[in-house]
Order: C-alpha cells, then sequence, then structure tokens
C-alpha cells in the first residue's frame, strides 16, 4: 500500500480515474449479491429435498445432519452447532467469492491508470509535443506503474493460483455431481444451472479484467511506432523498448499469464475434463 501511493502521488498530474469508486462499488455488489443468490439456493436446494410430512424443527435438524455430516460422524449432533456451522459456511462462501472479486478490483483500478498514461501519449502526439522532457515524465510514470504491477503479481500469485485452481475443481465436482444425482428437484435443478453459470461467468470476469492490463499496457505501442520523425527523440525510443520487453501484467505465480487467450485455453481444459468425466461415469 505504501509504494501503491507513491505512485498514486506521483501521477498526481493525471487526476482521479474517472468514476473508478462508482465502478468497483457496481462489481463488488454485484458479484457479492449474486453469490448470497447462490448460496440462498444452495440451502434452500437441500431444505427442499426433505420430505414435508416433517415438522419445521425437525427438518432443520436432518437439513444440518445432512449437510455437516462429516461434521457430525466426530461430534454429537446439536443444533447450535448446526447453526455455528452454517454461519461459517456463509462466511466460506463470501470468503470464496472476495477472493476472485479481489483479483478483480486490483485489474480495475491497475488499468485505469495505464490508460490514463495512453491517453496522455496519445493526447501528445497530437499536439506533436517533441520536448525529451515530457517523453521522459510519461515514461517515468509508466515505469513506476509497471514497477507498481510486478510488485502487486508477486503478492498476489498465491491468491491468483488459488482462484483458478480451486475454480477449475469446483466446476469439475458440480458437473460429477449432476451425473450421479438423477432424482433432482426443481430447485435443485434451477440451482445447478445458476451456480454453474455463475462460476463460469466469474472465471471470465477474472480472466477478462485481469487480462485488461496486459491489453492497455501494451497500447502505447500503437502511438508511439506510429509518430512523425520530426518529434522522434531518444526519450521516445527508451519507451518503445520498455513497453516491448517490459509488459505489464498478472500471472499465476509465472505459471501463467493472465491474457484474453487464457479463457479458451481454461475453456478446452474444463471441456477436456468433463468428457473424461463422463467416459469414467458411463463406461465404468
Amino acid at each position: 500500500m505504501q509504494k501503491w501511493r507513491e505512485v498514486d502521488l506521483s501521477m498526481g498530474s493525471y487526476s482521479y480515474p474517472y468514476k473508478i469508486c462508482y465502478k468497483l462499488k457496481l462489481v463488488s455488489a454485484v458479484i457479492l449479491v449474486a453469490a448470497l443468490a447462490e448460496h440462498a439456493l444452495f440451502v434452500a436446494s437441500k431444505y427442499t429435498a426433505i420430505p414435508d410430512n416433517e415438522i419445521m424443527l425437525e427438518k432443520i435438524n436432518i437439513y444440518f445432519n445432512k449437510s455437516y455430516d462429516q461434521i457430525f460422524s466426530i461430534v454429537p449432533y446439536s443444533i447450535y452447532i448446526g447453526i455455528l456451522m452454517q454461519v461459517l459456511d456463509i462466511y466460506s462462501v463470501f470468503a470464496w467469492n472476495y477472493k476472485d472479486l479481489f483479483i478483480i478490483l486490483i485489474s480495475i483500478v491497475l488499468s485505469h491508470r495505464f490508460e490514463q498514461i495512453f491517453r496522455k501519449i496519445r493526447l501528445m502526439s497530437k499536439y506533436k509535443v517533441s520536448d525529451e522532457f515530457h517523453w521522459r515524465r510519461v515514461r517515468e510514470d509508466y515505469l513506476k506503474l509497471s514497477a507498481l504491477c510486478k510488485l502487486v503479481d508477486a503478492l498476489m500469485a498465491n491468491i491468483v493460483v488459488l482462484s483458478f485452481t480451486h475454480n477449475l475443481f469446483v466446476v469439475l465436482v458440480q458437473f460429477m455431481y449432476i451425473l450421479h444425482e438423477n432424482d433432482h428437484t426443481l430447485i435443485q435443478r434451477f440451482y445447478f444451472i445458476y451456480s454453474f453459470g455463475f462460476l463460469i461467468m466469474r472465471i471470465i470476469c477474472v480472466c477478462l479484467f485481469a487480462a485488461e492490463i496486459y491489453c492497455v499496457s501494451r497500447k502505447p505501442l500503437e502511438v508511439l511506432t506510429s509518430l512523425p520523425t520530426e518529434i522522434h527523440n531518444k526519450e521516445i525510443d527508451r519507451f518503445i523498448l520498455q513497453v516491448k520487453t517490459n509488459p505489464a501484467y498478472l500471472s499465476g505465480g509465472e505459471f501463467f499469464i493472465i491474457t484474453k487467450s487464457l479463457v479458451l485455453r481454461i475453456s478446452g481444459a474444463i471441456v477436456a475434463y468433463e468428457l473424461v468425466l463422463i467416459q469414467m461415469y458411463y463406461y465404468k
């Protein structure tokens, strides 16, 4: 945060990113509300599977027993432990979704900052600014922002890897559960469709928002390599070299770089694993 503050102060002349707070709050609200709706559907799908001839308290006890049988196989059943586990369950749902949300929010802010630098470069190109001092200032701003992005990437490596592996694992588990369970109620079917769609949407959002950093950080090349000869100078040459050789991005601990093509690779992996699961299920 100290490093981030230093970069923000050094980029004070760029002003605050336009409507960034509104965008961050909107994205956070949409994802967290959708996560709460998913968990509510999960609880409803479990609860409605209990026979209606049971009284309310007995249905709650059956729900807790079925939902947390791995806990009550170790400790004696208690409705208070069931309530505590339900609270922890809700907490874990938000923690799981916030992991993806955190990557998205960080990506939005960094990509907005790179977009500001690109707009300034485009403006300087429009007015044919040839002074090396101004180009040096913009190049140094880009360099500071790239260094901040590399620091963020190093600190968030474990979160990114955990996010992608966890989401891929849950997609496959849900698909396997659908294959094994044939007597779904209407609410259970709706829950599986909603949950699966929401999870895929979240994976795509993480990929696209994080990939925007890489895309926007490369955009200055479009302008820098097409500048007229009369304003060309050494600082512009250095700028071009830095953008080409030192792109900004988020990665999963350098195992993979988050770009837009990653969406297709993940889709291919999911389809391949699901075909293996189908083959194992129907030809076992």
